[in-house]
């Protein structure tokens, strides 16, 4: 694996070996130069393959780079199961809103796994360091462990979970919710993969399983389950306060653990600079009649904070090459989407026995840039194509091979997407169920229209069980159970401004002729489409040419990741147009999704085959936005794109006009005025 061979070579270094052999005692620091690009975040992965059983805890300026590094390091390891990110508030001191709950559950993520001993690579930012949270002294106060068989009061686990931040709900969603029905109690806890289902026996626990948020059925049993609480809330009275003998992260931190800073920055002074904004934020509201929280309650003292990170082992690693510890490094040159000095570049490499690896962020990327270099007999030697991109690339000259490391983003010159890889999100809500208010029409598939009127609990069997209650024609009542949701959808008019539908009566004759009158119209309906389809697929179209080396750059040029739809979507798009018939294809998605992207790798396609292409938009401002991406995406190449609208003139637009008709212009984007 690409990635293997990286750190493989890094650790041959003798600066990072060294470094290795010798790590800093408990209240030293060493230094080490070099660390260009991602070159840090590849010393911290070599660090942790050699010294498995340490704990290193990366500190970052921002909370920005501190996501970035957790994306490289866990390209660069398998096992990212040790790794954890632990966030800053996302919220200004003293303002007066609620943090998001992700930031929360990280949070923890974060704790519950340095207090079991699983984290052993942990990033966090310098303000999350400084930020005082009511932490747990021991693992047992955190994490609350439920097992089948377990006597324990109904009632007292609903208040148990409300005080551990969780919402009661009448439905599970997301991460944070609980909610009871009957005897079974649902509740989907942080670090869960899926929410789990209790039902009591009195106040036995006789079962766990887990279920889907989107259907609510069970899909699996379990003998036992933990629970964590939704964030480290601060403790509201003194007893409170008493409990919690952790204020911070450092506190609960293994006493061994190796603090690693990264970049070149001075933590201290950035303690101090925190420590002063809040003391002068707090003097502010005081002198505006306000009582707000001592700045003590909120962050550590920044001398406080200081003193007690030297007691722990440290690591700076900086780009500076005037320290005892440095690694020969240098940026790579820029490639900035010029093909052949990426070959030659590789190609030197090869000469001058050089390893190089390019890292791709997706398989898509990887085989076009396999097929620009014109395929695997062609590479160079020495050099390989891997999944896992880095933030950026390096050079190290002192390794065993010399290494070159170039990420698939610096040399298309594409921005590096940075993901929270944590979504704390169940899958998607119910939509039919949380779009649903009440007074709203429905439809049941055996029963036709009806109006929702909420919600309620219904006792069959000494079992309580949740219905949708959806009002018919004469005041009829039908109970719906949320675990047949599929059965119910909501009505949708013809338009915004249709009128409201008739509601049909239960057990109706106009509900079953309406149904059966529709499935015939479907039935005629498919059958002219397919005789249709048929007739299409015996007349002849032009089949344009597979995919070039230009084609091939210019869709890796793409600023943004392609989504599994989109490509799919492109790639469907191009195999039609290379078919010996016309393409009949209709691309549907949201604003946003990457439609636009998809015409004009079509169009660049078509244009290389040496046909021009009309481009319909709704408006003269949909035209001039389209005008600007197609202009902005194809500038590289010798593809002219023109517009037509009512923002030009009449002498304009004859010019547009005999440009297209003397084959100058390739694409023009237009309004009706086109036809």
């Amino acid at each position: 694996m690409e990635t293997s061979l990286l750190l493989r070579a890094l650790e041959s270094s003798p600066a990072v070996k060294r470094l290795s052999d010798y790590l800093p005692l408990p209240g030293t620091r060493r230094e080490l130069g070099g660390a260009i690009g991602s070159l840090g975040s590849a010393v911290i992965a070599s660090l942790h393959r050699a010294h498995p059983g340490k704990t290193f805890v990366t500190i970052c300026e921002s909370p920005h780079d501190a996501l970035s590094l957790q994306n490289d390091l866990e390209a660069l390891l398998d096992n990212i199961e040790q790794i954890f990110y632990y966030p800053q508030e996302e919220i200004l001191p003293y303002e007066d809103s609620q943090p998001h709950f992700a930031i929360g559950g990280q949070r923890v993520e974060a704790v519950e796994a340095i207090l079991s001993g699983r984290a052993r690579v942990i990033v966090t930012s310098s303000r999350a360091l400084q930020e005082r949270v009511p932490i747990p002294a021991h693992l047992t106060e955190l994490r609350s462990t439920y097992k089948v068989g377990d006597q324990l009061p109904f009632g007292n686990l609903s208040k148990a979970l409300e005080g551990r931040g969780f919402e009661r709900v009448s439905l599970v969603e997301q991460v944070g919710h609980f909610a009871v029905r009957g005897g079974i109690l649902d509740v989907f806890s942080v670090s869960a993969g899926d929410p789990v289902r209790l039902e009591f026996w009195d106040d036995e626990i006789v079962s766990i399983r887990t279920f889907d948020v989107t259907d609510q059925r069970s899909n699996g049993t379990l003998q036992e389950t933990h629970i964590l609480p939704v964030d480290l809330r601060r403790p509201n009275t003194q007893e409170e306060v008493n409990d919690n003998k952790s204020e911070s992260l450092v506190e609960i931190l293994p006493s061994d653990a190796i603090l690693v800073q990264v970049g070149e920055w001075d933590i201290d002074v950035d303690f101090n600079k925190r420590w002063a904004r809040v003391s002068t934020l707090y003097d502010n509201l005081v002198d505006s009649g306000a009582s707000p929280e001592l700045p003590s309650n909120l962050f550590i003292p920044s001398d406080t904070l200081s003193d007690r990170l030297s007691r722990f082992s440290r690591i700076d690693l900086t780009e500076r090459r005037s320290t005892s510890l440095c690694v020969n490094s240098v940026e790579p040159p820029e490639i900035d989407r010029d093909m052949g000095r990426l070959e030659n570049y590789l190609q030197e490499g090869s000469h001058k026995g050089f390893a190089s690896i390019i890292l791709c962020e997706n398989s898509g990327q990887l085989q076009r840039l396999e097929e620009i270099l014109g395929g695997l007999k062609r590479i160079p030697s020495g050099t390989s194509l891997g999944l896992g991109a880095l933030a950026s690339g390096f050079e190290i000259l002192c390794s065993d091979p010399p290494l070159r490391v170039l990420s698939d983003h610096e040399v298309f010159r594409r921005t590096r997407r940075v993901r929270r890889n944590r979504k704390f999100r169940g899958s998607v809500a119910i939509e039919n169920l949380a779009q649903l208010t009440p007074g709203a029409f429905v439809v049941h598939m055996d029963h036709g229209v009806g109006r929702f009127q909420g919600l309620e609990h219904i006792h069959i069997a000494s079992q309580e069980l949740e219905v949708m209650l959806i009002e018919y024609a004469a005041g009829d009542m039908l109970r719906v159970p949320v675990a047949k949701l599929d059965l119910v959808e909501r009505w949708v008019g013809a338009s915004e401004d249709a009128k409201p539908p008739r509601i049909h009566r239960i057990g109706g004759k106009r509900w079953k002729t309406l149904r059966k009158k529709t499935e015939r119209v479907i039935e005629e309906m498919t059958t002219e489409l397919l005789e249709l389809y048929a007739s299409r697929q015996t007349v002849n179209g032009h089949a344009f040419s597979e995919d070039t080396r230009w084609q091939l750059e210019m869709e890796s040029a793409f600023l943004y990741d392609d989504t599994p739809d989109q490509r799919k979507a492109a790639e469907a798009v191009k195999k039609d147009m290379e078919a010996p018939r016309p393409m009949d294809r209709l691309v549907c998605g949201d604003v946003g999704y990457g439609k636009t992207e998809i015409a004009i790798r079509a169009a660049f396609k078509a244009v290389q085959d040496g046909k021009q292409v009309a481009v319909l938009a709704p408006t003269t401002i949909v035209v001039e936005q389209h005008r600007h991406s197609f202009g902005e995406r194809l500038a590289d190449y010798p593809v002219r794109v023109g517009s037509l609208s009512r923002f030009q003139n009449g002498k304009q637009q004859k010019k547009v006009l005999a440009e297209l008709a003397g084959g100058e212009t390739d694409i023009v984007i237009g309004t009706h005025r086109l036809l």
